[in-house]
C-alpha cells in the first residue's frame, strides 16, 4: 500500500525469481469504486478475506482480498475529534480476535474501536459509519506527537501504543466483555480502555516498532536510533539486544538486568483521557469593587460553574503585569547598539519613523536605509567603520 491509494497483492511463494510482480491490484484501472483515503499508511487482516486500511485522512477501508472488490469507507467520526484542523492520520490497524473488532490509532492520540460487522447490514454511508464506530479513548500521547505504533496481546486484552516522545502505554481491554458491541455507539471508552502502565523508554527520536511476547510477558521496542530494547510488562529494562557491556542478560537471572526496578510512571503521568471542551466561551468582565472578574459557560450552557463559576483578579495583580510589560516594553526601546555611529542615526527624529504604522523592526529598517543612503561624507566620524 501506498499514496497512490492501491493494494498490490504478492504470491508467497519460495520460487525465487529476479523480479516478482503482483498477482493482484485493488483497485482495478476499470474499478468505479475508489477508497479515496488520500494515502494508504498501515492495513491489517480482517478474517476471513478481507483487509482493513487507515488512511492520512483518519478513515479506514475495508477490501476483499478474493474478489479484489473495494467494500466501504468509513470516516474518522467528527465525535472523536478534539477540533476541525488536527492531524487524524490513521497510524495502526489492528483486529480484535477476541471480540471481533478493529482497532486503529491516530496521530491524535486518539485509539478508536470500529464493528465492521455492523456496517455491513446498513445501506447508505452515513449510517454506515455512524453505526460502524464503536467508540473513542483519548491518550495523553496527544502531547507527543500522537501514536506511532500499536500492538494488540493476550488475546485481545492488552494494548500497547507508543509515541514520538518515547512514551509506551499499557492499556487493558478487559471490561470490553460488559459492553454491548450491538447497541453501543460513538462512546466514550474511558471507563472500559483502562491504563495499567507507563513509562519513558531510552529511544531517542521515538519508537518505530513494539511487540509483545505473550509466553513470556515481555516487551521488545526499536527506535529511530537503531536499538533494539527488551522489557518486562512492569517497566523493568532488561537489555538491549548485542550489547557486549557491562555484560551479556539472562532471562533466568534478573541480577543481570540492566534495570533493578520499574520505570512505571502510571502515578505521575496524567492519563489526559478526556476531550478538551473546544465548546467553552470565555467572558472578561470588571466588578464593581475594582477586580476583573472571569466566567465560562458549562457543557450546560447554563454560565454555572463550580464555586461561584467566577474567578477574579485584583487590580494590584493587573497593575503588577502592565507594569512587567512596561518595564519589558522600555528596555527593548533603550537598548544601545553596539556601534555608536549606528544608535546615533536610530536615535535622529524623523517623519518618517513616526508616520510608519508598520512593525518596529520594519521601521527601524527603513530608517536606517534612509539615513546611510543620505549621510553625508563630512558628517561621518574619523572612528567611524564606515569612512
Amino acid at each position: 500500500v501506498g499514496w497512490d491509494n492501491k493494494l498490490r497483492v504478492w504470491m508467497d511463494s519460495t520460487n525465487k525469481k529476479g523480479v516478482q510482480h503482483p498477482i493482484t491490484v485493488m483497485p482495478s484501472e476499470h474499478s468505479k469504486r475508489q477508497s479515496h483515503q488520500i494515502e494508504i499508511l498501515c492495513l491489517a487482516h480482517y478474517p476471513p478475506v478481507y483487509v482493513v486500511t487507515g488512511g492520512a485522512d483518519g478513515s479506514i477501508a475495508i477490501w476483499n482480498v478474493v474478489s479484489g472488490v473495494f467494500e466501504r469507507k468509513l470516516p474518522y467520526p467528527s465525535i472523536a475529534a478534539v477540533n476541525a484542523d488536527e492531524d487524524c492520520s490513521c497510524t495502526q490497524v489492528s483486529w480484535l480476535a477476541e471480540y471481533k473488532l478493529i482497532v486503529t490509532a491516530h496521530s491524535n492520540g486518539c485509539i478508536l474501536f470500529w464493528n465492521p460487522n455492523r456496517a455491513s447490514t446498513k445501506t447508505s454511508s452515513s449510517d454506515s459509519s455512524y453505526s460502524a464506530h464503536l467508540g473513542f479513548r483519548h491518550t495523553t500521547h496527544r502531547r507527543h506527537g500522537g501514536i506511532t505504533c500499536m500492538v494488540t496481546a493476550k488475546q485481545s486484552t492488552l494494548l500497547v501504543t507508543c509515541d514520538n516522545a518515547a512514551m509506551l502505554q499499557v492499556f487493558s481491554l478487559s471490561q470490553f466483555a460488559e459492553l454491548d458491541m450491538e447497541r453501543t455507539h460513538d462512546l466514550n471508552l474511558n471507563s472500559y480502555v483502562q491504563r495499567v502502565n507507563v513509562w519513558f523508554t531510552e529511544h531517542v527520536n521515538g519508537i518505530t516498532c513494539i511487540d509483545y511476547l505473550d509466553s513470556k510477558d515481555l516487551l521488545l521496542t526499536c527506535g529511530h536510533d537503531q536499538e533494539v530494547l527488551l522489557w518486562t510488562s512492569d517497566g523493568v529494562k532488561i537489555g538491549m539486544f548485542g550489547q557486549q557491556t557491562p555484560k551479556a542478560w539472562n532471562l533466568n537471572d534478573c541480577q543481570t538486568f540492566m534495570d533493578r526496578s520499574s520505570r512505571s510512571q502510571v502515578e505521575t503521568i496524567a492519563d489526559e483521557s478526556d476531550v478538551p471542551d473546544t465548546t467553552t466561551q470565555n467572558k472578561q468582565s470588571q466588578d464593581i469593587d475594582g477586580t476583573w472578574q472571569l466566567s465560562a459557560q458549562d457543557n450546560d450552557g447554563n454560565g454555572a460553574m463550580q464555586d461561584g463559576g467566577v474567578m477574579k483578579i485584583h487590580d494590584d495583580t493587573l497593575q503588577l503585569i502592565q507594569n512587567q510589560n512596561y518595564e519589558q516594553s522600555r528596555s527593548e526601546n533603550d537598548a544601545v547598539l553596539a556601534n555608536p555611529e549606528l544608535h546615533a542615526i536610530l536615535k535622529r527624529p524623523t517623519t518618517s519613523f513616526v508616520k510608519t504604522k508598520t512593525k518596529k523592526k520594519t521601521a527601524v529598517q527603513s530608517v536606517l536605509n534612509q539615513h546611510l543612503k543620505t549621510f553625508a561624507l563630512e558628517e561621518i566620524p574619523k572612528e567611524s567603520p564606515f569612512k
